[in-house]
């Protein structure tokens, strides 16, 4: 052969050096990766001096063809070579390296190995003794890279010419590769259809020194299913393991649930594992659902069921016996580009609360600062459609949020596309409490959209409380302030016992002032026109709203925690606090103390409301600030607006909120 002598250098450890037509220049190429597994081989053959025969026949052999970089050797003792001749040697050499590497404990009885030039190796297992085509196995195995050697007490024989051949076990097993029927109906009632062209892995079993199996081992083949959707494969296992597939859009899995096919019967979903699936089958398993296994056996098909890639399925034709074929189910989940996905729905929830907060802010100066005809024609209708688009556009950004959730927690989403949206949701629940607080500045209470219609509702002012409660427990910094500003808020402008709400706004603000996090700004529109502040709790939105008083809008400032901070202060008889917050606010803008040491609590008051007015102008604060200080009707009577009545102090709710939850009371008056 013409490689006999390169080949033989190349085992030898010497370098093959190409020498281009072209360019003295081209790289050398390396050994392929059959080459560097007998390299390792022969380094480990020669530590042995009693198979120094054996190792130097492997040298020359020309062995560059074949398509495998797993071998199992069987190295036998220089006598051997004694009653051989020359002619007859590399043939038989060949027959002792057969393709795939074989650990002890994969070898098992009746098993047919290949060599490189497939002549069979049968394997025999007596007792504690292994032979191969009669020939006794001495070792138990050294691993060489991908490979494995062990050393023989003779020549192999043919397997043709072996005395006594035990007959081998051997199996001819079908898989068949069905894809369900999602669109079944009575009239279109098969469960599945044969699938062509779909992948077929087929893999071994290894095996510990009992003979049990541990895990998957090598592929032991693969194939493309006919037009009836079946790959046979000829083997000598006992157990395999394979997996089915085509292309990315069909497989195993719906939504991270393994397919078993489609119910075709109602007798088939009574006797089903109960679906609790309320994203995936709200009415759970009913004919035409596709069946999902109850993957951990607990009686329920669930979020818990879900598995991480698509599955290999196990065939155990020991405890089988003669199956025909073997089924596989695949299935079509929605494509979903979840970095696309994910970077819309943070756009949105956005886009949302950006709209939420335009709409805040036009309500409140619809209700407080139109011309007296407009708001005496706003009052008159009864501030229905007004109260409807407030209430509206805040509850649909609360359940875009709760939507959002369900898609990246509850669906099968990447792992990494969740992790980026928990980083994100935490902002998404900061906002959740700035709206929740405005319900309640406007509508006296409101209702988690975590809950469901009827009697597990939560609506009110503590339920909201509570959650955010629980937020500030979890939530990093900043936006824990934010939230702590936006409970303040919640008792602020609530109608509870005066002396309780007061305490625990006073407790809150001091939580954030003491914090040493914010201050007030020396130049107070430089916030507007940041994304960050240090006079901003909650902000950097870009601000499109005609009451936009710079690029950006910050929905709870340092100002009105102060300002908060201050009427709490005065209610709870500690005016001094007050006085304080006040002459340092100005002393911040450079001008001298507004009030003198010794002020009465009605001209700290007085000053404390008129900065509310100065400082947060525009910023949706007007309404709820003349019900908390007891002067609405006043207001408007100054305005000439006869319309508005005492009880318009809140809002209505809209008709359809009261309709779809009849716990919900409407606000007195209406």
């Amino acid at each position: 052969m013409k490689n006999l002598l390169t080949f033989a250098l190349l085992l030898s450890g010497l370098a093959l050096t190409t020498v281009s037509c072209s360019s003295d220049d081209d790289p050398e190429p390396g050994p392929s990766p059959i080459e560097e597994q007998v390299n390792k081989i022969v380094e480990e053959l020669q530590k042995n001096p009693e198979i120094s025969k054996f190792t130097e026949e492997l040298k020359t052999l020309d062995i560059a063809n074949v398509n495998t970089d797993e071998l199992t050797v069987f190295a036998v003792k220089n006598e051997a070579f004694k009653e051989m001749s020359k002619a007859s040697v590399p043939q038989s050499i060949k027959r002792h390296i057969a393709k795939g590497g074989y650990a002890i404990d994969q070898l098992k009885d009746s098993m047919i190995l290949k060599s490189i030039t497939d002549d069979s190796l049968l394997v025999i297992r007596k007792e504690d003794q292994l032979f191969i085509n009669g020939i006794s196995i001495e070792t138990t195995g050294v691993k060489v890279g991908k490979s494995v050697i062990y050393e023989v007490e003779g020549m192999i024989p043919a397997i043709e010419d072996m005395e006594d051949q035990p007959a081998p076990v051997s199996y001819h097993t079908t898989i068949r590769v069905l894809r369900c029927n999602q669109e079944w109906s009575p009239e279109n009632e098969k469960e599945a259809f044969p699938l062509s062209d779909a992948k077929v892995e087929v893999y071994k079993y290894e095996y510990n020194a009992q003979g049990e199996p541990t895990n998957v081992g090598a592929l032991l083949g693969e194939g493309i299913t006919d037009q009836e959707g079946r790959f046979t494969i000829d083997h000598q296992e006992d157990l395999l393991a394979f997996k089915a597939y085509k292309g990315d859009s069909l497989t195993n899995l719906y939504h991270g649930l393994v397919v078993e096919g489609v119910f075709t019967t109602q007798q088939e979903t009574s006797m089903w594992p109960q679906y609790r699936l309320p994203d995936i089958y709200p009415d759970g398993a009913r004919v035409g659902c596709l069946k999902l296994q109850d993957v951990n056996g607990d009686g329920l098909v669930d979020l818990n069921d879900k598995v991480e890639s698509v599955p290999l399925r196990d065939i155990n034709l020991s405890e089988e016996g003669d199956v025909s074929e073997f089924k596989i189910y695949l299935a079509s989940s929605q494509y979903v580009n979840w970095k696309e996905t994910l970077a819309q729905t943070i756009q949105e929830c956005e886009d949302l609360f950006s709209e939420y907060s335009g709409t805040l802010r036009e309500v409140n100066n619809r209700l407080t600062k139109d011309t007296p005809t407009a708001m005496n024609q706003l009052y008159s209708t009864g501030l229905a459609a007004i109260s409807k688009e407030l209430w509206d556009d805040s509850y649909k950004a609360l359940q875009f949020y709760k939507e959002a959730n369900k898609k990246f927690y509850a669906y099968a989403c990447p792992p990494s596309i969740t992790e980026q949206w928990e980083e994100y949701n935490k902002e998404v629940q900061m906002q959740s409490a700035i709206i929740y607080s405005t319900l309640i500045h406007f509508y006296g209470g409101a209702y988690l959209v975590e809950d469901e219609v009827g009697a597990s509702l939560k609506y009110g002012v503590t339920p909201i409380a509570d959650y955010l409660k629980a937020l500030e427990e979890t939530l990093p910094r900043p936006f824990r302030y934010a939230v702590l500003a936006a409970e303040a808020r919640i008792y602020f402008n609530n109608t509870q016992s005066i002396d309780d709400r007061y305490i625990k706004v006073k407790a809150l603000c001091d939580m954030i002032v003491d914090s040493g996090e914010f201050a007030l700004s020396a130049h107070p529109g430089d916030v507007f026109q940041a994304a960050e502040s240090k006079a901003s709790l909650a902000g950097g939105y870009p601000d499109k709203s005609s009451f936009k008083k710079g690029e950006y809008y910050h929905p709870i400032r340092y100002e009105e925690v102060l300002f908060m901070l201050a009427e709490a202060d005065i209610k709870l008889g500690m005016s001094a606090g007050a006085l304080e917050i006040v002459n340092m606010w100005y002393l911040q803008q450079g001008m001298a103390p507004m009030l003198p040491p010794g002020a009465s609590n009605e001209e700290i008051l007085a000053e404390v409301k008129n900065l509310w007015s100065r400082a947060l102008d525009n910023e949706g604060f007007d309404y709820v600030n003349l019900r908390r200080w007891d002067s609405f009707m006043e207001y408007f009577q100054g305005k000439g607006v006869q319309s508005a009545k005492s009880h318009n102090n809140l809002l209505p709710i809209p008709p359809d909120v009261i309709a779809a939850y009849p716990d919900i009371q409407q606000n007195p008056g209406y």
